[in-house]
């Protein structure tokens, strides 16, 4: 795992689900400066030579 911070913190995450089913996912938190908010976003990259199935559940915001 790789962290980094720059106006806003990066993850790098390399994981194995075993059969040489690689992916790194990547996550940047950006925090506003000026409101009570922040932004995250995700990208997946699959380094496996098959498809590689991801589900992301649904998410409620308040």
């Amino acid at each position: 795992m790789e962290i980094r911070l720059n106006s806003m913190l990066q993850t790098e995450n390399t994981n194995n689900w075993g059969w040489n089913r690689n992916a790194r996912l990547f996550r940047n938190f950006f925090p506003s400066t000026e409101k009570p908010a922040a932004i995250e976003t995700y990208r997946l990259v699959n380094e496996w030579k098959q498809t590689l199935r991801i589900e992301i559940p649904q998410t409620e915001l308040n």
